[in-house]
């Protein structure tokens, strides 16, 4: 068990899953639906205009060119680094890709609040000029809302879902912009 909870170089990091129950399964019925029309739809397409069993062998390969890219998007994470000071969102597709969403001081937050009725009246007199929603869906977590100013001087909120550690490392590194339990 790490004691130090992400401070000084020792790292703290959990995964959180964007997507869970309907919203996949209907995401992945469409997607099984489209592939399945696709695939008699392109059968059909080559048996009518007669060219053959050469264009026929080429159907799979399509569905497979298609599938690839398509169905990896079901499978949406977000990781949590937290690293002396520093909270780090990034966005993995498909278990692959990896794009940073933020990465901020948390010294450098001006709040972070819980996602309650309060938390939203707080964001509404904040202003935010960019706002970035990470989807909650896992058990776990709690919802929380922070808010900060970039160097360039634009007003930013975040959703993020936090576990106990991660909490803690926010009260120990800005004890003055955590509003919560």
């Amino acid at each position: 068990m790490d004691n130090n909870l992400g401070m000084g170089g020792t790292p703290f990091e959990y995964v959180v899953s964007a997507q869970k129950g309907a919203t996949v399964k209907i995401k992945r019925l469409l997607l099984i639906l489209f592939y399945v029309a696709f695939t008699v739809g392109a059968i059909v397409g080559i048996t009518l205009t007669r060219l053959g069993a050469p264009f026929i062998a080429l159907v799979p390969l399509a569905l497979f060119a298609i599938i690839i890219p398509t169905w990896r998007r079901t499978k949406i994470e977000y990781e949590y680094s937290f690293l002396s000071g520093v909270m780090t969102i990034s966005k993995i597709i498909g278990g692959r890709s990896r794009r940073e969403v933020v990465c901020i001081r948390l010294s450098d937050l001006d709040a972070i609040v819980e996602d309650t009725a309060e938390g939203r009246e707080k964001l509404q007199r904040f202003n935010p000029e960019v706002m970035t929603d990470i989807p909650a869906a896992s058990t776990g977590t709690y919802p929380y809302i922070a808010m900060w100013m970039d160097e360039g001087g634009k007003r930013r909120a975040l959703t993020v879902q936090l576990v106990d550690n991660s909490i803690k490392i926010v009260k120990t590194y800005n004890r003055s912009a955590y509003s919560g339990q």
